[in-house]
C-alpha cells in the first residue's frame, strides 16, 4: 500500500517513534562501522561465557514464518542471496564470530567458534587459528584443519561468476592455505587485509562437510550443473554445511519455491546443549507480506522474519501479544544500469536518470519516513562514507540537470528516454512494487522519461539477472560483512560483479578497488573517496535507502525471546526459544 501525500503528513513522525529508532540507530553506526582492526602481530585467546543451566521451560518446537526464500542452493560456493547466506549461518559454524546483538563489529570484538584462538604475523599476511579438537560433522564426518583448507580452497576453484567468492575477489586475497597439524590452519594472503577476520565471519568462509561435496578443478566455474545442486526431497543431500546448531532435516520445495524447512538441533554442534535453545524449528514460507502478517496475527506461526509493509508493522506495533523488533540500518537498495543494453550504455543516459531520483519521495510515500536517504554505495554512518551522489547531482529531483543532460543524447519532451524498470513482487525486498510506482511516478516528473514498469517473481528475476536481460532494476544488499570493501568491489569490479551482469567495466575503479584491499587508515579516505566519485560519474549503479522498519525487521509472539537483531543483519535461530 502506498501512502498518499496527507495520509502519510496524518501519520506524522510522533505517531511512529518507535519505528524510527532504526533512523537513530542508523545514524550512530559509525561506532562499529569505523571500529579499527587489531594490530600486527595481534593474538586473540578469548573463550566463551559459559551458558548455565536454568528451570525455565521452553517449548521444544517453534514455528517461523518468512517472504523470502532459498535463491539457489545452501552450498557456501554458489549461495549468494540473503535466505540461502543466513540458512547456512545456521546450519554451518565460522571459525570465529561477533556475539549476538552486538554492536562492535571490529576484529576485536569476535569471539572464538570453531576456533580457540588466532594470530596475525606482524606484516599482516599470516593468519593462523587453532582449532576446537574432535569435532564432527552433523553425519559423523570428523573435523579438522584438512576440511578447512579443502572448503576454502573448493570456493575459491569453483569462483563461481555469480557467487561471493568471485564477487568478494577472494582468490586474490588469499594466496593458500597450510596445515601444520590437525588443529592447526594457516592463511597466507597475497597483501594485508584489514577486513580478513570479518571476512571469516560470512558464511562462504564456514567449512563443508567433505563427504558431501567434491572438489573441483574449473576456474571459473561458469556451469554450476553438478556441482551443487538441490536434491528434491533429500534435505542431508542439499546440505553440505553440518557444524551448525541446527541440522537440516526436512526441506519441501514447489519448483522453485520454498514450502518449509525443517531444522532440528544438531548434537554434534560445539557449543552443544547451550545452544540451540529450541530443539526444532519449523520455517514456513508465505507468499506476500500481507499473508505473512496474517499468520503472525492468526497464531500460524510463532515469529516473522522480512518482510512486512510498514502499514503492517504499524498495526503490529499496538496488537496484543505480540512484539516488533528492528534492526540497524545496513541494509541498502539500489537502481541497476544494465550497460550491456541500449540506450543505457550512454553516460548521458545513466547520469540523467541519476539527477531525476527522488529519494525523499521514495521514503516518505513508501517507508512513512523510516529510511534513510542513501548517496553512496557505502552506508551513512560506515567509514569512508561521502555523499558522492549528493554532490554531483544534488539531493534530487534535480530536473533541470536531468533534461539538460539527456538533451545532450536527443532527448526531450517530444523524444522520451523509455526505462523498463523491473522489480521483484514476492517479498524479498521491502515494498518493492510500490518502491517501483513511486520511482517510476518521480522519473517521469521529469517531462523527458517515460517509464514501463515489469514486476516478476524472485526466481524469475533472479534468472534475469543472471540472463543480463534487464535494463534497470531494483536491488538490495545485506552486507556479507561490515567494511566498505564489501559495499564496493562486489559492486564495482569488472569481475566480481559479474553476480549483477551490469556490463560496467572501468580500468580506473579496477585500479581503485585493487588499491583498498591492503589500504591503511592513511590511504583509505582518499581511495575510497575516489571511488565514490568515480561510481557517481560512470553511474553503473544508483544508491537509493539505507535501513527501513520493515527491511530486516522481525515480529514475535511476547511468548518468544532470544531474537538478536544486529547491524551484521544475520538471524540466529539458535538463541530463540519459547516459553512454555
Amino acid at each position: 500500500m502506498i501512502l498518499s501525500q496527507n495520509s502519510r503528513r496524518a501519520i506524522g513522525r510522533t505517531a511512529i517513534a518507535a519505528i524510527v529508532i532504526v533512523i537513530i540507530i542508523a545514524a550512530s553506526v559509525g561506532v562499529y562501522f569505523g571500529a579499527v582492526a587489531p594490530g600486527p602481530g595481534t593474538t586473540t585467546t578469548t573463550t566463551p561465557t559459559k551458558t548455565t543451566t536454568t528451570t525455565t521451560s521452553y517449548k521444544d518446537t517453534v514455528v517461523m514464518g518468512t517472504t523470502d526464500a532459498v535463491q539457489t542452493t545452501i552450498d557456501p560456493a554458489d549461495a549468494y542471496d540473503y535466505f540461502g547466506l543466513n540458512m547456512i549461518n545456521n546450519l554451518g559454524a565460522p571459525l570465529v564470530d561477533f556475539a549476538p546483538g552486538t554492536t562492535n563489529t571490529a576484529p576485536s570484538a569476535l569471539q572464538p567458534a570453531l576456533a580457540t584462538k588466532w594470530t596475525v604475523s606482524s606484516d599482516g599476511l599470516t593468519y593462523t587459528f587453532i582449532l576446537r579438537s574432535g569435532l564432527k560433522f552433523d553425519d559423523g564426518t570428523p573435523f579438522n584443519s584438512t576440511v578447512v583448507k579443502f572448503s576454502i580452497e573448493r570456493g575459491m576453484a569453483i569462483n563461481d561468476p555469480n557467487g561471493a567468492f568471485n564477487g568478494l575477489a577472494v582468490p586474490t586475497i588469499i594466496d593458500h592455505i597450510t596445515t601444520p597439524n590437525s588443529t592447526a590452519v594457516v592463511f597466507h594472503l597475497k597483501a594485508p587485509f584489514s577486513a580478513f577476520l570479518s571476512m571469516m565471519t560470512f558464511g562462504i568462509m564456514y567449512p563443508v562437510n567433505p563427504s558431501k561435496v567434491s572438489q573441483v578443478t574449473c576456474n571459473p566455474c561458469n556451469d554450476m550443473t553438478g556441482i551443487v545442486n538441490f536434491t528434491s526431497g533429500n534435505a542431508a543431500a542439499s546440505n553440505p554445511n553440518g557444524l551448525g546448531p541446527y541440522t537440516l532435516t526436512s526441506w519441501t520445495r514447489s519448483g522453485t519455491k520454498d514450502v518449509q524447512m525443517v531444522l532440528t538441533a544438531n548434537p554434534n554442534y560445539w557449543n552443544y546443549p547451550a545452544y540451540p535453545k529450541t530443539h526444532t524449528i519449523i520455517i514456513k514460507f508465505y507468499p506476500d507480506a500481507t499473508s505473512l502478517a496474517a499468520a503472525i496475527r492468526s497464531g500460524d506461526v510463532d515469529f516473522a522474519y522480512r518482510q512486512f509493509t510498514t502499514t503492517d508493522i504499524q498495526s503490529l506495533m499496538t496488537t496484543q501479544g505480540l512484539k516488533v523488533y528492528s534492526s540497524p540500518g545496513a541494509f541498502i537498495q539500489y537502481l541497476v544500469i544494465n550497460e550491456n543494453k541500449a540506450p543505457f550504455n550512454d553516460i548521458n543516459v545513466r547520469q540523467g536518470i541519476a539527477a531525476a531520483i527522488n529519494r525523499t519521495d521514495l521514503i516518505d510515500t513508501v517507508f512513512a519516513g523510516t529510511a534513510t536517504p542513501l548517496y553512496s554505495q557505502i552506508p551513512l554512518g560506515m567509514a569512508y562514507h561521502t555523499d558522492a551522489f549528493k554532490t554531483a547531482f544534488g539531493a534530487g529531483p534535480n530536473y533541470t540537470l536531468a533534461r539538460d543532460i539527456l538533451a545532450k543524447s536527443g532527448y526531450n519532451a517530444s523524444n522520451k528516454l523509455v526505462v523498463d524498470l523491473w522489480y521483484e513482487t514476492t517479498g524479498h525486498y521491502p515494498q518493492s512494487p510500490d518502491q517501483a510506482q513511486v520511482i517510476a511516478k518521480d522519473l517521469e516528473a521529469s517531462g523527458v522519461i517515460t517509464v514501463n514498469l515489469n514486476g516478476v517473481d524472485w526466481p524469475t528475476m533472479h534468472s534475469n539477472v543472471r540472463a543480463g536481460s534487464m535494463g534497470v532494476f531494483i536491488y538490495g544488499w545485506y552486507p556479507d560483512f561490515i567494511d566498505p570493501y564489501d559495499y564496493t568491489t562486489p559492486f564495482l569490479s569488472s569481475t566480481g560483479a559479474g553476480w549483477l551482469n551490469d556490463g560496467y567495466n572501468s580500468t580506473a575503479m579496477d585500479n581503485l578497488l585493487t588499491q583498498s584491499l591492503s589500504a591503511t587508515t592513511a590511504t583509505a579516505p582518499s581511495i575510497y573517496g575516489q571511488i565514490q566519485t568515480l561510481q557517481a560519474n560512470d553511474v553503473p549503479l544508483i544508491p537509493l535507502y539505507q535501513g527501513g522498519s520493515n527491511c530486516c525487521g522481525a515480529v514475535a509472539k511476547t511468548t518468544v525471546g532470544g531474537i538478536y537483531l544486529d547491524v551484521t543483519l544475520i538471524f540466529r535461530l539458535s538463541t530463540i526459544y519459547e516459553t512454555q
